[in-house]
């Protein structure tokens, strides 16, 4: 994300079908988003993070994806946020394949995506990144699914 996308995180993260999944408080403004994106120092510190998803024809936001470490877990979280009027059409399965292909090309192997459990549209986008349900995970007071990646047999 850059400055300027303060407006579209403000929609995106107060959309209540989405927030419904988050955890997070939503921005109170786009003030605040605005520094939320200033002082996300994920990229500079690990080089990497969330990055803004924008539909191709009309350049227009409608979401964000990408890979997150967390130090305190030590691990690395697949994750994205997108507009409900463009669920359904692909984008999360296509950005999640870009983020894993991006992790790979990094050296990253072991990754992990967390999952609100009524959030059934995430746990199928997980599948279809051949994810499967490994584990819970409290954060606060939310249980969290953890997905990891299916064991190729050999």
């Amino acid at each position: 994300m850059r400055k300027g996308d303060g407006e579209f995180l403000v929609a995106l993260n107060q959309h209540p079908d989405v927030q419904i999944f988050t955890g997070d408080l939503p921005f109170e403004s786009s003030e605040a988003a605005e520094k939320f994106i200033e002082d996300y120092d994920a990229y500079r510190v690990y080089g990497m993070g969330r990055w803004l998803i924008e539909e191709k024809n009309r350049k227009t936001p409608i979401g964000f994806c990408g890979i997150k470490y967390h130090p305190k877990d030590k691990q690395f979280d697949l994750g994205y946020r997108i507009l409900p009027e463009y669920w359904n059409q692909g984008y999360a399965t296509e950005c999640g394949l870009g983020c894993l292909k991006w992790a790979t090309s990094k050296g990253i192997s072991s990754i992990v995506t967390c999952i609100h459990p009524s959030n059934t549209k995430s746990m199928r986008v997980s599948e279809k990144l051949d994810f499967r349900y490994a584990y819970e995970r409290y954060y606060g007071e939310i249980v969290w699914l953890v997905y990891e990646p299916k064991i190729k047999e050999s």
